[in-house]
């Protein structure tokens, strides 16, 4: 029987805890009735390993009591810390160490699919089966080859927990496909168990930090995502699969990352280390393998992008006093909802976005109450806010906040909603500022009530100038 080999990504990570190729080989002389290889128990084992649940000397050695799994690896036995990789393409050159028939060089990915009913309704017998002298004298010759190749491959370290890059192609082109929370497993596990050869699949993998996400290495096609669609667990709209194609410098960026050990999510509060921004306190708005996307606030002057003597336009923002950014009267270009790029910088939800590495930002132990109370001006929506869906007339709390739109938390469950179905759920008292449709001197004020659709507004600096203005119009919160 050939042997099927779970992998790490060695190339995609630093993996310090087993530098060799095959993180486990596993011998299984149970089959299916058709002669393929179940793995699922294998693969959950190894999965708990690299969530910490068990470690790998106990998966090994066996010491993990209840299983009926006889496991070898290549003697590097140590906790693993990254998150599971599937090489679809991983397999034994089998006619160079055993002389047999075709049915002994299976992979791990079997042709035939099943339904799940067919692969739950399965009764198979994993016990052990004891092996002659030659079949042991087969798997020794396996392990030596594995650990011959782990040698090799350790030879392209560039010094500790790295590797040198340009040993590789070029990036491979990586696709993220969007799925249910905490089905990622799951997906990785059907794509490995069920993916056609000729659908090209390459690997299918977990980044650190980033849920509802599987990354696929793959040449894609409208057959994939077709077939993608039936697989359990992944995030479906109108009918087809979410996928987004991953940009080639930013695969370079990931495959040369490392993990964070800070717990970067989205919603925490960070420091710019060094850089442009070195000081500067934002808000995490999205997490990437290698960093994060934090929001940061502008620092602007009244006409910051007038000329300047010597005609020279300026590029960057200047170093003034904190202020947001304020699209109207500005010849700056639409890249997204509520997003636009001016002057070579991006801004987001009236922040300005910026992608940063782990290595330039740390977690902030302060925050200046300017920053905070700018933030709160500012229409990005905050994690656990209560928002009220238009049309549909129904409020939640915001659960995850992305590019195109956000999750939200109703009662009936949690939706994905676009940004242009959303508004903030407003109280009396705070002080708001109209967005649309409203005068020259766009109205500012306090919320007194709310009259069905309509919202009464009070404005004015004292006695003399206080109106009461009633209006359908969208609020914010206002700029000071």
């Amino acid at each position: 029987m050939a042997p099927v080999f779970l992998r790490h990504v060695e190339y995609y990570w630093s993996v310090e805890s087993l530098q060799s190729a095959d993180l486990a080989i596993y011998k299984d002389e149970s089959r299916a009735a058709d002669g393929s290889i179940n793995a699922r128990h294998l693969y959950l084992q190894v999965l708990a390993a690299c969530r910490g649940e068990v470690t790998l000397l106990d998966i090994l050695t066996g010491a993990d009591s209840g299983r009926k799994w006889d496991l070898v690896g290549d003697g590097r036995q140590s906790p693993l810390e990254f998150s599971i990789f599937l090489d679809l393409e991983a397999g034994v050159d089998a006619v160079q160490d055993i002389e047999s028939s075709s049915e002994n060089e299976g992979s791990f990915i079997a042709d035939e699919e099943y339904s799940d009913d067919e692969v739950d309704s399965e009764a198979i017998d994993l016990s052990p089966v004891p092996l002659t002298q030659e079949q042991d004298q087969i798997w020794n010759s396996l392990l030596e080859r594995a650990k011959a190749r782990g040698n090799l491959r350790e030879s392209t370290l560039v010094g500790e927990g790295s590797y040198d890059f340009r040993l590789l192609d070029d990036a491979p082109e990586l696709w993220v496909l969007s799925c249910i929370p905490s089905w990622e497993d799951i997906v990785i596990f059907h794509i490995g168990r069920s993916a056609p050869s000729e659908l090209g699949i390459k690997a299918a993998f977990i980044m650190p930090h980033l849920d509802k996400q599987v990354w696929l290495e793959v040449e894609m096609s409208s057959v994939l995502k077709t077939w993608l669609i039936d697989i359990p667990g992944v995030a479906r709209r109108n009918q087809q699969v979410q996928l987004h194609a991953v940009a080639p410098e930013e695969s370079q960026c990931a495959l040369r990352s490392a993990s964070s050990s800070l717990p970067m999510v989205i919603g925490a509060w960070v420091k710019v280390r060094r850089g442009q921004f070195k000081g500067e306190v934002g808000m995490v708005a999205k997490v990437y393998p290698w960093g994060c996307k934090v929001l940061l606030v502008p620092k602007l002057d009244t006409d910051p992008w007038q000329e300047s003597k010597n005609k020279r336009r300026r590029l960057q923002s200047p170093d003034f006093g904190p202020k947001l950014f304020d699209h109207v009267g500005l010849d700056a270009s639409v890249i997204g909802e509520r997003r636009y790029r001016f002057q070579g910088l991006e801004y987001e939800h009236d922040l300005l976005a910026r992608r940063l590495s782990f290595s330039q930002i740390a977690i902030a132990s302060e925050i200046e109450n300017q920053i905070v109370a700018l933030f709160g001006q500012s229409r990005h929506p905050q994690v656990g806010e209560k928002v009220t869906q238009v049309g549909m007339g129904r409020s939640g709390f915001i659960h995850t906040v992305g590019e195109d739109g956000l999750d939200v938390q109703f009662a009936e469950g949690l939706f994905s909603v676009r940004w242009a179905d959303i508004r903030k759920e407003f109280k009396v008292g705070q002080y708001v500022q109209i967005t649309e449709g409203a005068p020259a001197d766009r109205w500012c004020g306090w919320i007194h009530a709310f009259e069905g659709s309509l919202l009464q507004l009070i404005s004015g600096s004292n006695s003399d100038e206080v109106e009461v203005h009633h209006t359908q119009r969208t609020p914010k919160y206002c700029r000071r």
